[in-house]
């Protein structure tokens, strides 16, 4: 007798409610960032690209459930040791891409457990109740 093949159809409502939790995801981690960095989120929509910015500087956020990459891991273990023998503060991991015209990422840890909460009271009550959502489910 042949094996039957399982195949898996994904509807519109399947894709449209998985868009609709990766949309609400990036949200909440957009107001977690914006408060480690004592800013904001963007709600204003004339401003499209923006997603938070503080008094002088804007960020784009991306969240994913993926693992960090492995050269990210290894490059953070590295600076963390050299800060530790070094007593310097940690800065973060350089990226040089050198194909055509070089260019250079800084990537640096920010901790989204500290916040500064000043006048932003509102968004510190619905960040921790998102927070305790996701770790409760």
């Amino acid at each position: 007798m042949p094996k039957k093949e399982h195949i898996i159809v994904e509807t519109n409502k399947d894709i449209y409610k998985r868009n609709s939790n990766n949309r609400n995801r990036g949200k909440v981690y957009e107001r977690k960032v914006a408060a480690a960095i004592g800013g904001v989120r963007n709600l204003d929509k004339r401003y499209q690209h923006l997603d938070v910015y503080n008094d002088t500087t804007c960020y784009e956020v991306k969240s994913t459930q993926a693992a960090v990459p492995a050269w990210i891991h290894s490059a953070m273990q590295q600076c963390e040791k050299a800060s530790a023998e070094s007593g310097y503060e940690m800065g973060g991991i350089i990226k040089v891409w050198t194909q055509g015209k070089a260019r250079a990422f800084l990537i640096k840890e920010i901790d989204l457990t500290v916040y500064n909460w000043e006048g932003l009271e509102d968004d510190a009550v619905k960040v921790k109740e998102e927070t305790n959502e996701e770790n409760n489910g």
